[in-house]
């Protein structure tokens, strides 16, 4: 998860909780916020609907006195939320709310979006429904979406009791992160325990075998195995992480909402991704879990692009067992993940207690860590561990130029 360092915040009058999520966001990473409102193009829809209640003559055009009135309204109604200390920006628009905010997303590029969900919840507000569902759709960067009936009582919004970074954010305990093992997924969990890492949470991984689809299942592996080594990938890339693997028979959106329900779920982090031949480019489960779940949902697009270090690695990762890291001279394997590093603990006999001397050899074979020095000249690679002093393990490369 890359830091947070700019927020985009669309609202409007009705807009409440979603605006205080991004202030608090705000705070917890110091970062801008970017407030954007845009007025709807009413014209074109609803041709005898007045704009904002002022009655005047729908338009497809505001003039500079329409413009200052509908920023100093927007203003007033930011008054109302402590600002006090955040950076922050407000840009008043008019067209179409889901391509102007698009449009605004692609070109200020944030971090996140933290999205009110309001017009998803009635019926009445269907032009803003459509809206919310076509920015979750088609964000390039991550969707918080906040529904609006969210309060202290959801038990989503208590305030953080520890020490920065995550002070002031509205507290996030539990995250829940859904899969089903496809890529898309996959990356939505490795998002989710970058989160649970920086702000200390506890992350539940749930499977649902109501929905399994065997072609997409990689072969061999049940459910607890996959799960096994999904938590291991997440134990390889953020260290030692809370998580509660879990596996239900219900549906997705059952299993999901009673998880949520039942643990105190505090954000779910899943992927955005349309079933194949539906006319809805985001998936039904994912569009009824942000319609229906009692805590604020954070949407990834399978299209965001990984980097390509992330990309190797990943593909790398996928080759490795854990017996490949802890193997041993003798053959014998090392107990992985065991031990302490304190002074006064029981001491592991691997490396940051995760390699033995030849599980890194096979490492930094398998990265190209070494193949790179040997193009240069340098020959014999060997690894030696330093390990007397448990707060500085430290590995050395010894090498044997050719010629002396």
């Amino acid at each position: 998860m890359r830091r947070i360092d700019r927020l985009l915040v669309p609202f409007d009058t009705t807009s409440n909780w979603n605006i205080r999520y991004g202030i608090q966001i705000a705070h917890a990473f110091h970062a801008h916020v970017h407030f954007i409102h845009v007025r709807p193009m009413h014209a074109r829809i609803f041709p005898f609907r007045p704009l904002d209640g002022s009655g005047d003559a729908p338009s497809e055009t505001l003039t500079e006195k329409e413009r200052r009135r509908s920023r100093e309204r927007m203003l007033r109604h930011l008054g109302q939320f402590p600002l006090t200390g955040v950076s922050h920006t407000l840009t008043v628009l008019h067209g179409m709310p889901a391509r102007e905010i698009l449009n605004a997303i692609r070109e200020t590029e944030p971090d996140l979006v933290v999205l009110g969900t309001e017009g998803m919840m009635k019926f009445e507000d269907i032009l803003m429904g459509l809206s919310s569902l076509k920015i979750i759709e088609n964000s390039p960067v991550p969707v918080l979406s906040i529904r609006p009936d969210l309060s202290p009582a959801s038990g989503s919004s208590r305030p953080f009791d520890f020490e920065p970074p995550a002070l002031g954010l509205y507290a996030i305990r539990r995250i829940l992160a859904p899969t089903d093992f496809s890529p898309e997924s996959r990356e939505a969990v490795v998002y989710a325990g970058a989160i649970a890492r920086y702000l200390r949470a506890e992350l539940h991984l749930l499977f649902s075998t109501a929905d399994r689809d065997d072609a997409e299942t990689p072969p061999g592996l049940g459910a607890h195995e996959n799960l096994q080594r999904l938590a291991q990938e997440l134990t390889t890339l953020y260290g030692e992480l809370p998580l509660v693997p879990q596996i239900s028979s219900s549906d997705s959106v059952k299993a999901i909402l009673d998880t949520t329900r039942r643990i105190g779920i505090d954000l779910i982090v899943m992927s955005v991704r349309g079933e194949k031949g539906t006319r809805f480019p985001i998936g039904s489960t994912t569009r009824r879990i942000i319609q229906r779940a009692r805590c604020p949902v954070l949407t990834l697009h399978p299209g965001m692009k990984s980097s390509r270090l992330e990309t190797r690695y990943h593909r790398v990762f996928k080759t490795l067992e854990i017996a490949d890291l802890t193997q041993s001279r003798d053959g014998a394997f090392l107990p992985f993940g065991s031990g302490d590093l304190s002074p006064g603990g029981a001491r592991s006999e691997l490396f940051l207690k995760h390699y033995s001397p030849e599980g890194l050899l096979t490492v930094l074979e398998a990265y190209g860590i070494f193949p790179l020095p040997r193009k240069k000249g340098f020959d014999a690679l060997q690894v030696r561990l330093q390990m007397t002093d448990p707060y500085r393990q430290r590995v050395r490369v010894i090498f044997r130029r050719t010629g002396g």
